[in-house]
């Protein structure tokens, strides 16, 4: 049949046939990129309505929507209903918005573009946050003909900005507001109380600082949940209380009187007379706490946290487990008390401290048995600055812990001088603040001090307040280390503290030193006496030695001997003495026994 027909015609027929085939296999490969575009437009439609979003479009002329099918997620109706509903988005915008979403509107149709975060309620009551943007669309003529827009709900990115801004601006353990959120309030109250009062108490807890080093930092936590506890049911609706840190706390009270402030502390403190039982061990903590009222202490938010914390200190001082108002001396304090610190933390740099010694006597014989280092601070711009006023910003900066190693360093060296200079037999004691005596490197530091001046053990003793019957099993601890090493340990200002003879007859120490305020009663209170002939009795039965401190006259020597107390100082004797002095005094000494 083929070899009828021409080869012209032939030809045809075979590039009909591979257009054919062209064609088809075009077909069959465009049918597959449709699939594939179907296939991504789905992914696409997919993943477009799981984000929670709809394209929205208002026709400015007709005063009608459209809203893509993924709005019925977002507002709880579908896109029909919307687009021929016109005010039923409205109507589920939440009443606080509404004023805002009006002028979002208002600012498109003026031709602007806007973007604006609302809140919706679902048919269901669900609260839902959008945030929704809107491009107006003109014609040629400049003319407004439509507003496109997109909508997003943002309901999850909301609870986690809320979630971040509560871990901000609130404490982990309490649940508490925190001082950010604390100077963010003030500044909303002072500015709406011109003309009224505002109390701030700044509660700082007695001795958490022990609790918490003794029984561990969970111990801690829990005893400070229910301090918060204890405190919120002081308060009512309008009171406003936050955890300013550590163990402090601030309670702000607003529209009160000095009265009313003053029944809140006397009430906080009275509730503080409670223990408190933490994993069935009941402990106690006291309340300190310092006011300071608006606008008379203080018209900005630093001001009055200031006051009221200088206040607290005030209430420490004068015994803890009360109240002080602020007053203006105490800024005189405070500004006296930033001079001090600014010089203190470069007076050890500066060798502008030195040692001072005041005679210890056998009250028998009137003979020298030692010497107490006493620590003394001249300052170029503060002149002499009195012990009892550095001291405690020492230990409170850490400043202390330095300190006192050179204290101990310039005893030791300059006692072994004397020795062999011929003061026979003389021993030094050295005072030790609680922070030297709970610091790890302590037991380290007095060996290697020892070694570096050559200062035989038995000549050094170490004076230590009773508060280290606060923490008695760390204490017994360091005490044995002590006594190993082979040094003195004497109980300084005894009977003013948390003394238990039951624990002080089981720990390792060699002298107790009766405090200057039973000495000075011996010739006043009937009572005194009695507790000082007790505490010497008491002494020796336990084979301590006992000193007392702060004699000034014949008759209470008199009262001592009378009673064995063995050793003394005073100003009776001498007042602390330079080295020059004291070496003067000694040789005058010398010579008056030869006589």
């Amino acid at each position: 049949m083929f070899g009828e027909w021409k080869a012209g015609e032939l030809a045809r027929l075979l590039v009909l046939i591979a257009a054919l085939l062209f064609v088809v296999k075009a077909l069959n490969q465009l049918n597959e990129e449709n699939q594939r575009l179907k296939k991504r437009r789905d992914e696409f439609e997919q993943t477009f309505n799981s984000v929670k979003v709809a394209l929205w479009s208002f026709d400015v002329k007709t005063s009608s929507f459209l809203f893509s099918s993924g709005v019925s997620r977002i507002f709880g109706y579908n896109s029909e209903y919307l687009s021929h509903n016109t005010n039923a988005w409205r109507e589920a915008v939440y009443p606080k918005d509404v004023k805002k979403v009006r002028a979002f509107e208002e600012r498109l149709l003026r031709g602007e573009p806007a973007t604006i975060e609302f809140r919706v309620i679902h048919p269901n009551s669900e609260i839902r946050w959008l945030r929704v943007d809107g491009t107006p669309v003109f014609d040629r003529e400049g003319r407004l003909v439509k507003v496109n827009g997109i909508i997003l709900d943002i309901t999850e990115v909301k609870s986690y900005e809320e979630k971040i801004d509560r871990m901000a601006h609130h404490d982990l353990l309490t649940g508490l507001p925190n001082r950010y959120y604390l100077k963010k309030y003030l500044a909303s109250l002072v500015e709406s109380h011109v003309k009224k009062q505002l109390a701030i108490l700044f509660i700082d807890l007695d001795r958490f600082k022990v609790i918490n080093d003794t029984q561990g930092h969970t111990f801690g936590d829990i005893l400070l949940e229910k301090v918060t506890e204890r405190l919120q049911n002081c308060l009512s609706k309008n009171d406003f209380i936050v955890r300013y840190g550590g163990d402090e706390f601030i309670i702000v009270l607003q529209n009160v009187t000095r009265e009313k402030v003053s029944h809140m502390a006397e009430t906080i403190i009275e509730r503080f007379a409670e223990s408190f039982v933490v994993n069935g061990l009941e402990v106690f903590t006291t309340p300190s706490i310092g006011i300071s009222m608006y606008p008379e202490d203080g018209r900005d938010i630093d001001t009055l946290i200031k006051n009221a914390d200088a206040a607290m200190y005030l209430a420490k001082e004068r015994g803890k487990n009360n109240y002080q108002f602020y007053n203006s001396s105490l800024h005189e304090k405070n500004e006296k008390k930033m001079r001090i610190e600014g010089k203190l933390r470069k007076a050890l740099e500066h060798n502008e401290f030195v040692l001072y010694y005041q005679p210890k006597i056998e009250l028998s014989t009137n003979r020298l048995v030692g010497v107490e280092a006493l620590i003394r601070w001249y300052n170029k711009e503060l002149g002499f600055v009195s012990p009892a006023d550095f001291i405690p910003i020492a230990e409170e900066l850490g400043l202390i812990i330095p300190i006192g190693k050179w204290i101990l360093r310039e005893a030791c060296r300059q006692c072994v001088e004397w020795q062999q200079l011929g003061f026979k037999n003389l021993s030094v004691a050295v005072n030790i603040s609680p922070r030297q005596f709970k610091d790890p490197s302590f037991i380290q530091t007095v060996v290697n001090i020892l070694e570096e001046t050559g200062l035989s053990p038995h000549y050094l003793e170490l004076e230590i307040t009773e508060s280290i019957m606060e923490d008695i099993k760390r204490s017994r601890a360091i005490l044995e280390k002590l006594k190993q090493v082979g040094v003195k340990v004497a109980i300084d200002d005894f009977g003013t503290g948390y003394s238990s003879l039951h624990y002080l007859c089981h720990l390792p120490i060699n002298t107790i030193k009766i405090d200057k305020s039973f000495v000075d009663g011996i010739h006043i209170s009937a009572e005194k006496v009695a507790i000082l002939q007790t505490i010497i009795d008491m002494g020796h039965r336990l084979q301590f030695e006992v000193v007392a401190e702060g004699i000034e006259t014949r008759s209470q020597v008199d009262f001592l001997v009378n009673h064995s107390c063995q050793v003394g100082q005073g100003y009776y004797f001498n007042k602390p003495l330079s080295v020059n002095d004291f070496e003067k005094w000694y040789i005058a000494q010398a010579f008056a026994n030869k006589a």
